[in-house]
């Protein structure tokens, strides 16, 4: 039976994400404000039906909670593949067996960079480095538009992630 987060934090010392993960299903997804936020910035006002009949679960209704440490995690394993991508033997040697047209350097390294990671009982694991990260403007849309249970637990940046994420992209991407 689905319990509210909140229910579950009174009188349950020691509670971890896994056990919220397994118990708790808040909907927290306003659905008719997602609705607008894709119809206004994407111009189309039928884009959120047709998501939804195509992609009926891009979107989840539960959130789901991270440990402290798996965060840590991936922002390590992250830092040290930007750090060793900066090598130059590293990067010689990579260019070594490259495909000619990778020699040429466009100038930035590049914007929306997107480290996908699994997470498992073992914590996180890294499958995917790309330079296309197009859901992050869907996160966006879908973070402007969340109804945050369990606010005692859940740690958002005063700014939010997402308030000016537009503005910033374009400003990468004109840098």
């Amino acid at each position: 039976m689905p319990v509210r987060c909140e229910n579950l934090l009174h009188g349950t010392p020691g509670l971890v994400p896994a056990d919220l993960n397994q118990s708790c299903f808040c909907i927290t997804i306003d659905q008719a404000k997602l609705d607008r936020a894709l119809a206004t910035d994407s111009g189309n006002p039928g884009l959120s039906f047709q998501m939804a009949e195509t992609h009926p679960h891009l979107f989840s209704n539960v959130p789901v909670f991270l440990p402290a440490a798996a965060l840590e995690d991936m922002q390590t394993t992250v830092t040290v593949i930007e750090a060793v991508a900066q090598i130059p033997a590293f990067r010689d040697a990579v260019m070594a067996w490259a495909p000619e047209i990778s020699l040429v350097d466009p100038g930035p390294a590049g914007a929306l960079m997107g480290y996908d990671f699994h997470l498992g009982d073992d914590g996180p694991k890294l499958i995917e480095v790309n330079t296309n990260a197009g859901g992050a403007f869907l996160n966006a849309l879908l973070a402007r538009a969340q109804s945050v249970c369990c606010a005692e637990l859940v740690h958002r940046p005063e700014d939010g992630l997402t308030m000016g994420f537009e503005a910033r992209v374009l400003a990468m991407f004109r840098e």
